[in-house]
Order: structure tokens, then sequence, then C-alpha cells
């Protein structure tokens, strides 16, 4: 697994404007094979415009990804050529996108390529307690709830009154800190936050999202668990970034075969949602 590198930005709280668009960053620790101990981890961005009702979650590899390709793009257009390196494009570990745009939540869900979005607006029933601890340079106080199937222990921020949140931990009046389920399967922890523009940037993977129902979605990436060879037959590749590449000439009989094979094998090691229900 990669080793990823972050430099954790400092926040100072005495300059912060509660109304200024800001970026957070989180690192998402996931177990999600029940099976074994095996954590994997990502760098989580969160991107909060409080005056436009308006905050995107998705991966830090979506951001990079993004920009690479606007690049190698340009570099194209000028040359009419370019070389791709898969590995800069980067991997995802645990694959979630969160939309939460007047008081609507949309869930993003990626998969071979392609980007679908449902609303599920199923609050959470939160229990904020009277413990309080230090996080980091930080006076934090302790929230838990039952939520799709897990109990959720917080450590929120209360002098950051925000509606912040990685994920879909809305409600608590303050910014999340730290959040992990009971069978620490799943561990946010806050890294650092800076103030952007206040011009929305929008993922591709949250641009070119389909809007469906989560039946729908769900019964789509069963169809695809069965059978994901679709693009490949097309001639198509998926990255782990979500990019598709167009191969001249497409692929050998053998290389589906092996890249469905390797595909399922995957995908059946994935038994352990961060949703139960």
């Amino acid at each position: 697994m990669r080793t990823i590198i972050f430099c954790i930005l400092f926040l100072y709280l005495n300059n912060f404007k509660a109304q200024s668009s800001f970026r957070i960053f989180y690192k998402v620790d996931s177990k999600q094979n029940r099976d074994n101990d095996s954590v994997r981890s990502d760098i989580y961005i969160v991107n909060a415009y409080p005056n436009q009702k308006l905050s995107l979650f998705y991966n830090n590899v979506y951001y990079n990804s993004d920009s690479i390709m606007t690049n190698l793009k340009n570099i194209s257009d000028a040359t009419g050529g370019v070389n791709i390196d898969f590995d800069k494009l980067g991997s995802v570990n645990w694959n979630k996108g969160v939309l939460t745009k007047n008081n609507e939540m949309y869930m993003i869900e990626n998969f071979d390529g392609d980007s679908y979005k449902y609303i599920d607006n199923t609050a959470i029933n939160w229990k904020i307690s009277t413990y309080k601890k230090k996080c980091g340079e930080y006076d934090c106080q302790k929230a838990t709830a039952d939520y799709k199937g897990r109990q959720w222990e917080a450590w929120f921020v209360n002098d950051m009154p925000i509606n912040v949140f990685p994920y879909r931990f809305s409600g608590l009046p303050g910014l999340i800190y730290e959040i992990n389920d009971s069978t620490n399967s799943y561990h946010f922890t806050f890294l650092g936050l800076k103030k952007i523009k206040d011009d929305p940037f929008y993922p591709k993977i949250f641009s070119t999202a389909i809007l469906t129902t989560k039946n729908k979605y769900s019964k789509a990436f069963s169809n695809y668990k069965n059978d994901p060879s679709k693009k490949l037959r097309e001639g198509k590749l998926v990255t782990d970034s979500g990019e598709t590449m167009i191969i001249f000439g497409g692929f050998s009989k053998n290389f589906i075969e092996e890249k469905v094979k390797a595909t399922k094998t995957r995908l059946a090691l994935i038994n352990n949602p961060i949703e139960l229900e």
C-alpha cells in the first residue's frame, strides 16, 4: 500500500470566520473485510461553502486526478499526444462521496468509471455527553449515536460552531475532530483546515453523477459485481481514480478474463460496508 505523506495544516481559531469557504482534510482508516485486520487509509476532503449551503465530501485522489487529467488534456491538445503515468493518478481504498446542498444530502457512488447520486436524508439522533478531552490543541466534547447499523463515538470541537462534518455525520454543534464505530472498522481523524475561494469545486464524480434512487443504484452495482466486463469489452480501461481510457484495438480475451477474475475477487473481499442497514 502506498504511504501517504501529509503535512498538517494549522488552524487559527481567532482568525477564522464561520461564513468563510474552507477545505477540511480528514484521514479515513477503513477495514472493509470483517474477517481480517487489514486497515487501509485514505485522505478525504470536505469543501464547505456556508453562504451557499453547500458542502462536498470526496477522496483526495479525485481532487488530484482531476487536476492531472486537465493538465494532460492541455498538453495533448498542444502536442497531439501525451504519455500517461497511471501511478500518478493514485488509488482509492474507500470510495464514497457526499453532496449536501440546501439541506438535501446526496450519496455519490462511483464504480467502473460511472457515477451515481441519490438522496438520503436519514438524520442522526446524537446523544451529547458531558465528557470532554483534549484533541490535539483543541477542547473536544463526546457524542454518540446508533446509525445505519453501527454505534458511533464522535469528538467535536465546541469552539468551532460550524455545521461541517466528514461523510454523513451531520447535526453536531461543532466541527468533528474524530469519529469511529464500536468495531474500529471506520475511523475519521481531522488533519487540518484552510480557507478557499467561494467558487465551488466539483470533482468529476460529482459533476457527471447520474441522478437515481438508492434501489436502482444497488441493482446497477449488483449487476456490475456479477459481470464487471462491460467496459473492457468496449475497449475501455478504468483506473483506480475513476478515469476511463479508450484503448485502441481493445483487449484480448485472456486479458479481459484475468481482469474480470481479479475484480470479482477484490469485490468479494469487501464484506464490511460502513452502512449495515
